[in-house]
């Protein structure tokens, strides 16, 4: 299963920490719940921070 890339993402390296909670997120249970996974505004935690947007039920 292929999981959404942020357009921020593309083009550029990311840490290890990031890719590897982007694909354990993938890779879970509730995977198909998630839309999107993007980067937070700085002054919702910096660059470390992420948002996870969910479908609405």
């Amino acid at each position: 299963r292929e999981r959404p890339v942020d357009p921020a993402d593309r083009m550029a390296r990311r840490g290890a920490i990031r890719a590897k909670l982007l694909d354990w997120l993938a890779a879970s249970r509730h995977a198909d719940a998630i839309t999107a996974v993007r980067r937070a505004h700085i002054r919702h935690g910096g660059e470390g921070a992420l948002y996870l947007f969910l479908k609405r039920r």
